[in-house]
């Protein structure tokens, strides 16, 4: 494991893919299939907090990613629901290939409404680290609508609405339970409102190799839970409140 966390830039994120996959000949796919999966896997955490999983996705690969764990949770038995803000044919690469992978039996739509979201778990996969400027239709009402229900929602990668390099917002920005970030934490998490809209964090392997992330000079210095339990150890049995 590497000696320290890093949070990077949006470019720097976009140029650690882009590196694994000329260098390593990773294919995009793959490395969007497994973004999708770690999703899953930690969307799994709130189960039992509703009666099923709505994914909201957007045209781009974060929308990708979240078609993919729609597809990994709907194969693991699951409830899953797909509500797309764009339209199929505005879908192209890899995002396109995850809607076309969708099992034929998971509900599509394409309007969202208050009410189809009572009892859902949210999975927020509408915008990533790619967003800037002003929230676009029909975004800016899809994430009014994921804060009014205030339901469990865990975003992917980043928060639909914040800036990943300062953690500010502008319009609006879904308030996460979870954010699952996909190979590197971004500082806009950790900056500006980042903290408390992106919940917990979870920083999902993805297959950026490790020494692509140690040649990275420009970022910000995290500390997690690791590096607490360098230096904190379990208290003997018989410890008293003096010691």
């Amino acid at each position: 494991r590497r000696d320290r966390m890093k949070a990077v830039s949006a470019v720097v994120a976009r140029t650690l893919d882009g590196r694994a996959i000329r260098e390593k000949l990773i294919p995009s796919y793959q490395l969007m299939t497994a973004a999708g999966k770690a999703l899953a896997k930690h969307a799994l955490e709130f189960a039992d907090c509703g009666s099923f999983f709505a994914v909201l996705a957007g045209h781009g690969n974060n929308g990708g990613d979240g078609l993919v764990a729609a597809r990994i949770l709907k194969e693991q038995g699951y409830d899953v629901k797909v509500w797309l803000a764009a339209k199929p044919s505005d879908l192209k690469g890899d995002a396109l290939r995850a809607w076309n992978d969708l099992p034929a039996d998971v509900p599509r739509a394409f309007k969202l409404e208050l009410p189809d979201l009572d009892s859902a778990v949210i999975i927020d996969a509408m915008l990533g680290t790619g967003f800037s400027g002003q929230l676009r239709a029909p975004y800016r009402h899809w994430i009014s609508m994921v804060n009014l229900i205030n339901h469990t929602v865990i975003s992917a990668d980043i928060p639909s609405g914040l800036d990943p390099d300062t953690g500010l917002v502008g319009e609006q920005c879904v308030r996460a339970d979870m954010t699952v970030t996909f190979g590197v934490v971004k500082q806009g998490m950790l900056l500006g409102s980042g903290p408390k809209l992106c919940g917990r964090i979870r920083v999902a392997d993805i297959g950026i190799p490790e020494e692509y992330i140690d040649d990275v000079e420009e970022f910000l210095p995290c500390v997690c839970m690791r590096d607490f339990r360098r230096y904190v150890r379990t208290l003997p049995f018989d410890t008293h409140k003096y010691q």
